[in-house]
């Protein structure tokens, strides 16, 4: 499914931001005409769950915008691929080390067999448990600053005509490639936190009667 089809096919135009809100709207008034328990076929179907979920994430709704706004052989801005934010990549590398040590962590706690050893596991689980959530909170911090960079380019895409819109090539391939790398970062902490919090619910390990 082409960028402009994306768009088109819920009738709205290009842009860089769109609600999700809206998005779910014009989704439950196609829907009604292409489900296909409501005479429409199953291919269609498909093509507006698909159209639905890349309006509703950014990076792959600034993706339809490229490719809407790509020139053939459009030279080295357009070929250049992009990098992350200085400030996501620096979150990302903070965050290798505890996501990391998580790993080993939940592993040497199921294999503990002293209360010992499990008790000072359980500490750096604590500990891990607390930079995962600040972490978590300096990535809401770079989400709202990507969506203040988002607004700023939607208000001059949308008062900018189709002709020029090339010009926002290089920006939008930067947002993108933010966006990408954001929730890359999200999901890992997100579910980094879900294991913390099963490990932390679970029952004690077995200890050898011996060292109880």
């Amino acid at each position: 499914m082409t960028g402009e089809k994306i768009f088109a096919f819920l009738g709205f135009e290009p842009r860089p931001i769109l609600e999700p809100e809206e998005v779910e709207a014009a989704y439950r008034k196609r829907a009604r005409c292409l489900h296909p328990d409501m005479g429409g076929t199953t291919s269609a179907f498909q093509e507006l769950n698909t159209a639905r979920d890349k309006l509703i994430d950014p990076a792959y709704r600034l993706m339809a915008l490229l490719e809407i706004i790509a020139v053939p052989n459009g030279g080295e801005a357009q070929n250049k691929q992009p990098s992350p934010s200085a400030s996501l990549v620096a979150l990302s590398l903070k965050a290798a080390k505890p996501l990391n040590h998580l790993h080993t962590l939940l592993d040497e706690i199921v294999r503990c067999r002293t209360a010992v050893a499990l008790a000072m596991r359980r500490s750096e689980l604590a500990q891990i448990s607390h930079e995962v959530g600040m972490l978590q909170e300096a990535s809401r911090h770079e989400a709202e600053a990507l969506y203040r960079r988002l607004t700023e380019l939607d208000h001059r895409w949308c008062n900018s005509t189709p002709s020029n819109r090339s010009s926002f090539h290089r920006e939008l391939s930067s947002l993108r490639c933010d966006f990408v790398t954001l929730k890359k970062l999200q999901t890992n902490l997100h579910e980094a936190a879900t294991k913390i919090k099963i490990s932390s619910l679970s029952t004690t390990p077995q200890l050898p009667r011996s060292v109880r």
